[in-house]
């Protein structure tokens, strides 16, 4: 089984359009398609993320709905600790080295991420950054 880690905005781009790529990443996901890789600091940012009020009554997003994802991400991904410390590596935003030290952490295969810094890098420590269109063509061929 593949082990891929995703960047917020897919996880979140996902909830509000379910029927985008990042939408059925998350389908491919609940059907076992992948094992999804999270780290405590990654979920908190995912948590923090989906509670913002706007968001919520802007996309019409329900705390249930918030609430049941949020506890399917907890029971059911693989999560990591002990995240390596990194030396920079995204220096127009350090908050998105979390996703590559959790990739890292996990020994994922691949990152999926809408962000283009990331995917400019297309690579780190082995580990595939794609986009979530690209990704969806490799759990195509699983």
């Amino acid at each position: 089984m593949i082990y891929a880690v995703l960047d917020t905005n897919v996880i979140v781009s996902a909830i509000l359009t379910p029927k985008s790529p990042p939408g059925r990443i998350m389908k491919a996901w609940e059907d076992r398609l992948f094992q999804l890789c999270l780290s405590k600091t990654l979920f908190s940012e995912i948590k923090q993320v989906l509670s913002r009020p706007w968001l919520a009554k802007k996309y019409h997003i329900l705390p249930e709905q918030r609430e049941q994802l949020l506890w399917r991400l907890r029971r059911f991904s693989h999560f990591v600790s002990n995240l390596p410390k990194l030396k920079p590596v995204i220096k127009e935003d350090p908050a998105d080295d979390v996703i590559l030290a959790t990739a890292v952490a996990a020994r994922a295969e691949v990152i999926v991420s809408g962000d283009e810094r990331l995917q400019k890098l297309k690579e780190y420590r082995r580990i595939s950054i794609v986009s979530p269109k690209d990704f969806l063509e490799i759990i195509k061929r699983l």
